[in-house]
């Protein structure tokens, strides 16, 4: 595995530097707006910072494009970390316990130029990992999705749909026909769940979501044998830029993924 390596240690690095300040009251303060327009907390910057530490350190000769901070350049070589320094931050900052880290790196500025991918769950510490051809990972433990039936399915659902009525309005047919639904408030571990099994499928049909924000997940599901399409039931690709929003659907299996589609009532 050419890419592994560098992101996990990146992983390590972002673990210990946000649970310094897990738990504290400086952790929620607010210092500015981030490149993403979302605004940019304590928790934040502080794991931002030890990823691009880190990777001057390395000698990385590539771009950052990240939440916080935007496109960050380091060097002039055609590879991108993708960063999301805490998805789930408002979690992290109530002392709820599930959040993460996110990192992927991409030879190329779009979702499908993604190669590799970490996804650190806090305060856990366990690392979700994949590079493109060579499966996905928990620790050591190879992940492949569960293969159920719908009538079985657990489906993550985000509902913080900020002033638009018309997104919950579409999702209620999903929500009625889903055995059980699940928002736990961070996407990219949700993601990482379905590889897992714990989770079948997930939407987010708000188009407020980053990009950013599933970039390394993705490559995570996809490699443990899930799929991640757009509502309209194309294959996800978006430019990869701080500021892109999506919609989306993922499931661990085609017939999830379909049995969810036809309800969505847009």
């Amino acid at each position: 595995m050419r890419y592994l390596p560098l992101l996990e240690k990146l992983a390590e690095s972002v673990r210990s530097s946000v649970l310094r300040v897990y738990g504290s009251e400086d952790a929620s303060r607010a210092l500015s707006k981030g490149a993403s327009g979302d605004v940019t907390k304590v928790i934040d910057k502080v794991a931002e910072d030890s990823v691009l530490e880190v990777l001057q350190g390395e000698g990385f000769k590539g771009s950052v494009i990240s939440e916080e901070g935007g496109v960050i350049e380091l060097g002039s070589e055609s590879l991108y970390i993708v960063l999301d320094p805490v998805d789930g931050t408002t979690n992290a900052t109530r002392q709820v316990p599930f959040f993460c880290s996110s990192i992927a790196l991409s030879t190329g500025r779009r979702l499908k130029d993604v190669v590799a991918g970490v996804v650190v769950e806090f305060p856990s510490g366990r690392v979700f990992k994949a590079e493109r051809g060579y499966g996905a990972y928990l620790e050591d433990r190879k992940l492949h999705v569960v293969k159920r039936d719908f009538r079985e399915a657990v489906v993550g659902v985000n509902l913080n749909i900020k002033r638009k009525p018309e997104v919950l309005d579409a999702l209620l047919p999903v929500i009625k026909a889903s055995p059980h639904v699940r928002l736990f408030g961070s996407v990219a571990l949700e993601l990482c769940y379905i590889a897992m099994g714990g989770l079948d499928a997930f939407i987010d049909a708000r188009g407020l979501l980053r990009v950013i924000d599933v970039a390394a997940a993705k490559v995570i599901l996809e490699e443990a044998g899930g799929l991640m399409l757009s509502l309209q039931g194309e294959p996800l690709d978006a430019e990869l830029t701080p500021t892109t929003r999506i919609s989306f659907l993922a499931a661990s299996t085609r017939e999830i993924a379909e049995e969810l589609l036809k309800r969505l009532s847009f």
